[in-house]
């Protein structure tokens, strides 16, 4: 079954709404704070593919530092 475009595009709000409120809270619980500048640029992103790759970067970085590099390398 075809879902309507309505549909799709609640889901896919839902989904990276989602994906970035699971991305700030990791953050905040396993590296206690990050910038304001990372933190806000999280959450004006839109673009779902980029938020699955910093929750990667997110959830495999050893340390702050190692995840704000591999943050500020993205260019974004």
């Amino acid at each position: 079954m075809k879902e309507s475009v309505s549909y799709q595009y609640m889901f896919n709000k839902a989904k990276i709404e989602g994906e970035r409120s699971l991305l700030l809270s990791h953050l905040d619980r396993h590296f206690d704070s990050i910038p304001r500048t990372v933190s806000d640029k999280i959450k004006a992103l839109d673009d779902e593919p980029i938020l699955s790759e910093i929750l990667e970067l997110a959830f495999t970085a050893q340390s702050k530092a190692e995840f704000l590099k591999a943050f500020r390398a993205l260019k974004i």
